[in-house]
């Protein structure tokens, strides 16, 4: 089963040159397949949301990334450095904005999550589950599952989920 929707009309008939109004079926734009909201998740955000700036009044920002905003979710506040810098606690989850898959109009989307809460699930799993479990849920969602001593990541077209088992464990999507 392949939890996923379309974002985008995408080009249904690759070997047809002109569709049935008798436009050019190779201009059209390719398709992006954006995976479904997990429904048991506590997420805020899911990815390609649009980024919601009137909402984040309640997020601490974590400045100084370069053509993005990162911001902690609201239950989750920014350590302050001896510098002034604000820096990730070591349990959050974080939101990155930026213009893909949109830069032509400078659009911002969430265009990556990530996870340290072990409370924060994302179908079924979280940052303690087994590599197992996490290649099980997503091969079963049709995900093609590439491994590595410290991270098992799962592809699907654009997207990918990846759980890594560092010091401090991640669940990253993008």
């Amino acid at each position: 089963m392949i939890l996923c929707t379309s974002i985008f009309a995408g080009c249904s008939n690759a070997n047809n040159d002109k569709d049935t109004d008798g436009n050019d079926n190779n201009s059209k734009t390719p398709e992006i397949v954006v995976p479904e909201r997990s429904e048991d998740t506590t997420l805020e955000y899911w990815l390609t949301d649009v980024f919601p700036t009137e909402d984040m009044e309640n997020h601490d920002e974590i400045p100084g990334i370069f053509g993005a905003r990162l911001f902690l979710g609201k239950d989750y506040k920014a350590l302050n450095a001896y510098d002034g810098n604000k820096l990730l606690p070591e349990i959050y989850v974080y939101y990155l904005a930026g213009s893909w898959p949109d830069e032509i109009n400078f659009g911002r989307y969430i265009t990556k999550i990530e996870i340290t809460d072990p409370e924060v699930s994302v179908y079924g799993i979280t940052t303690e589950s087994t590599y197992e479990d996490f290649d099980k849920v997503f091969s079963d969602m049709g995900y093609e599952i590439k491994k590595d001593k410290i991270y098992h990541e799962a592809v699907f077209g654009r997207f990918s989920f990846c759980l890594k088992k560092t010091s401090v464990p991640k669940l990253i999507l993008s």
